[in-house]
């Protein structure tokens, strides 16, 4: 006997590993297949992305600032509940986010996060400029406002988990972990190309400001 129970013990753990390894491959095929996760713009804030000139012929730089990013957040699985998800710009660093939520069985909600100029992406940020640059040509050009819209990237990353008891073998979730669920989603937000006052506006007031500045002095004396 005490040469049998060794023996019996360490199959069972090899069985254990094999099993926990096949429900792991499973549970993985099952959230690539069946899993819902979804992120999309919901509208638009009431904020704005300022764009100004710095030399006065066109557009050049996006002012630091914040924004509002409304979107519509679906997650669900059947068979399954989250475990936890994540959301972020597309912009910003790995690992930073801009919401989180914990442990529910499915998520349907609307809801608004803060965006950050500082994570526009490279693309982004040209994308912002050729457009206010692309009104050049209308009415007063450089030398007015203009406003338009721009489409900032977000990202929903979630994960699952089966809803009966988890099997746990080494310390991992046999149900599966993972990069999880990925999915991509735009939102609209406004843009205002802010006008700059140039040396042709100078010269239509000029006149103007003579004219008032004699007057008070005429009165005066």
């Amino acid at each position: 006997m005490s040469t049998t129970t060794p023996s019996l013990t360490e199959r069972l753990l090899r069985s254990a590993a094999v099993s926990a390894t096949l429900l792991a491959g499973l549970s993985n095929s099952a959230n690539a297949a069946g899993a819902n996760a979804q992120i999309s713009g919901n509208g638009f804030g009431l904020s704005v992305i300022k764009v100004v000139s710095e030399n006065g012929t066109s557009w050049t730089r996006i002012e630091k600032g914040d924004y509002a990013l409304p979107v519509k957040i679906k997650i669900g699985m059947p068979g399954f509940s989250v475990v936890n998800y994540n959301v972020r710009q597309l912009g910003m660093p790995e690992g930073q986010y801009i919401g989180i939520g914990g442990p529910s069985d499915s998520v349907d909600l609307a809801t608004v996060y803060k965006g950050d100029t500082d994570y526009l992406s490279a693309a982004e940020r040209q994308d912002i400029i050729a457009s206010c640059n692309g009104n050049l040509g209308n009415g007063k050009g450089i030398h007015e406002s203009h406003h338009l819209f721009a489409r900032i990237g977000v990202e929903l990353r979630a994960w699952f988990v089966n809803e009966a008891p988890p099997t746990v073998f080494g310390g991992q979730d046999a149900s599966g972990q993972g990069d999880g669920h990925l999915s991509k989603g735009s939102v609209a937000v406004k843009v205002k190309c802010e006008g700059k006052h140039g040396v042709a506006d100078d010269v239509v007031s000029w006149p103007r400001n003579r004219t008032s500045a004699s007057r008070a002095s005429i009165c005066a004396s």
